[in-house]
Protein backbone atom coordinates (compact mmCIF):
# COMPACT_ATOMS: atom_id res chain seq x y z
CA UNK A 1 0.00 0.00 0.00
CA UNK A 2 1.94 3.08 -0.79
CA UNK A 3 2.40 5.58 2.22
CA UNK A 4 0.14 8.14 1.39
CA UNK A 5 -2.72 5.98 1.72
CA UNK A 6 -4.40 5.57 5.16
CA UNK A 7 -5.25 1.81 6.21
CA UNK A 8 -8.49 2.25 7.64
CA UNK A 9 -8.48 -1.25 9.39
CA UNK A 10 -4.96 -1.38 10.94
CA UNK A 11 -4.79 -0.48 14.68
CA UNK A 12 -1.06 -0.88 14.86
CA UNK A 13 0.71 1.94 16.57
CA UNK A 14 4.11 0.69 13.98
CA UNK A 15 2.63 0.88 10.51
CA UNK A 16 5.63 -0.48 9.67
CA UNK A 17 5.33 -3.69 11.29
CA UNK A 18 5.33 -6.59 8.56
CA UNK A 19 2.00 -8.55 7.80
CA UNK A 20 1.12 -11.11 5.90
CA UNK A 21 -1.64 -10.22 3.37
CA UNK A 22 -2.82 -13.59 1.72
CA UNK A 23 -4.10 -13.89 -2.04
CA UNK A 24 -7.28 -15.44 -2.21
CA UNK A 25 -5.24 -18.78 -3.82
CA UNK A 26 -2.57 -18.40 -0.98
CA UNK A 27 -5.79 -18.37 1.93
CA UNK A 28 -7.44 -20.94 0.22
CA UNK A 29 -4.61 -23.56 -0.21
CA UNK A 30 -4.02 -23.37 3.50
CA UNK A 31 -7.57 -23.67 4.64
CA UNK A 32 -7.94 -26.76 2.20
CA UNK A 33 -4.51 -28.10 3.53
CA UNK A 34 -5.69 -27.38 7.39
CA UNK A 35 -9.05 -28.94 6.60
CA UNK A 36 -8.09 -31.79 4.51
CA UNK A 37 -5.24 -32.68 6.92
CA UNK A 38 -7.64 -32.26 10.13
CA UNK A 39 -11.48 -34.15 9.09
CA UNK A 40 -9.80 -36.88 7.07
CA UNK A 41 -12.58 -39.51 8.52
CA UNK A 42 -15.22 -37.69 10.07
CA UNK A 43 -18.77 -39.12 11.44
CA UNK A 44 -21.44 -36.25 11.32
CA UNK A 45 -25.08 -36.55 12.44
CA UNK A 46 -28.08 -33.54 10.93
CA UNK A 47 -31.18 -33.01 9.27
CA UNK A 48 -30.86 -33.07 5.36
CA UNK A 49 -32.18 -30.84 3.63
CA UNK A 50 -32.39 -29.41 -0.17
CA UNK A 51 -31.33 -32.24 -2.10
CA UNK A 52 -30.41 -32.22 -5.96
CA UNK A 53 -29.53 -34.41 -8.05
CA UNK A 54 -27.51 -34.11 -11.75
CA UNK A 55 -27.64 -36.80 -14.36
CA UNK A 56 -24.45 -38.28 -13.64
CA UNK A 57 -26.31 -39.64 -10.45
CA UNK A 58 -24.31 -37.21 -8.14
CA UNK A 59 -26.52 -36.09 -5.23
CA UNK A 60 -25.79 -32.72 -3.70
CA UNK A 61 -27.51 -31.68 -0.32
CA UNK A 62 -27.09 -30.11 3.12
CA UNK A 63 -26.79 -31.26 6.66
CA UNK A 64 -28.30 -28.85 9.47
CA UNK A 65 -29.05 -28.39 12.70
CA UNK A 66 -30.20 -25.93 15.07
CA UNK A 67 -27.34 -23.36 14.40
CA UNK A 68 -25.07 -24.70 10.97
CA UNK A 69 -25.48 -26.03 7.67
CA UNK A 70 -22.74 -27.86 6.02
CA UNK A 71 -22.16 -28.46 2.27
CA UNK A 72 -22.72 -32.19 0.97
CA UNK A 73 -22.16 -34.40 -1.78
CA UNK A 74 -22.74 -38.16 -2.29
CA UNK A 75 -21.45 -39.75 -5.67
CA UNK A 76 -23.49 -42.85 -7.23
CA UNK A 77 -21.31 -45.38 -6.35
CA UNK A 78 -22.11 -44.57 -2.42
CA UNK A 79 -25.60 -43.58 -3.15
CA UNK A 80 -26.40 -46.67 -4.37
CA UNK A 81 -24.98 -48.80 -1.11
CA UNK A 82 -26.92 -46.85 1.07
CA UNK A 83 -29.91 -49.00 2.27
CA UNK A 84 -32.79 -46.44 2.82
CA UNK A 85 -33.50 -43.44 0.12
CA UNK A 86 -31.99 -39.97 1.32
CA UNK A 87 -34.46 -37.12 1.41
CA UNK A 88 -35.05 -33.84 2.92
CA UNK A 89 -35.91 -33.89 6.81
CA UNK A 90 -34.52 -37.65 7.38
CA UNK A 91 -32.08 -37.23 10.30
CA UNK A 92 -29.11 -39.29 9.34
CA UNK A 93 -25.57 -39.96 10.37
CA UNK A 94 -22.76 -39.69 7.47
CA UNK A 95 -19.27 -40.81 7.62
CA UNK A 96 -17.01 -38.96 5.13
CA UNK A 97 -14.18 -36.44 4.80
CA UNK A 98 -13.96 -32.58 4.56
CA UNK A 99 -12.59 -31.48 1.01
CA UNK A 100 -11.92 -27.77 0.17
Amino acid sequence: MPESMTDLFNSQANPKQARHIYTVSELTRDIKLILENTFTQVWIEGEVSGISRISSGTTFFSLKDAASILKCVIFPSNLNAAKFEIRDGLKIICFGRVSV
